[in-house]
């Protein structure tokens, strides 16, 4: 299984671990740890949509909310945003993209959500991950 957080704008890099704390929707209660995930920081916090990819480490539930610690495994390049998915929020299509926008853009809560192997396809595709950070 396959996840994604929305969640604040965070420092990341390759290869750091991350805490996030957020609430489990649309299946987020079954993460765990070596599970893949995606982090989406939340445009109206600042952030820039499609952030990172990386795995859990481990998890634990905390109240209504669920705690998972991430190694980042990469950075994103050219990003999918807001604006790339949310004309596909209300459309029935059964497509990946109509699937995540229905995920991310329906409840403006930050979350932890399940996501299926059409919409990680679409993510590891549009994502332009990078591993290497270049030294300047």
């Amino acid at each position: 299984m396959a996840f994604i957080i929305k969640t604040r704008p965070i420092p990341l890099a390759a290869g750091a671990t991350v805490t996030l704390t957020e609430k489990p929707f649309f299946g987020g209660r079954a993460i765990g740890p070596d599970d893949p995930i995606y982090i989406w920081t939340s445009e109206t916090q600042g952030g820039q949509g499609l952030a990172a990819r990386g795995m859990v480490v481990a998890e634990r539930p905390t109240g209504q909310s669920t705690t998972v610690e991430v190694r980042i495994e990469a950075c994103c390049g050219p990003v999918l945003s807001y604006d790339d998915i949310r004309p596909y929020r209300d459309a029935g299509t059964g497509s990946a993209i109509a699937a995540l926008a229905r995920k991310l853009c329906r409840h403006a809560h930050n979350k932890i959500a399940r996501i299926g192997p059409e919409e990680r396809a679409l993510l590891d595709t549009r994502g332009g991950f990078r591993t290497v950070i270049e030294a300047s």
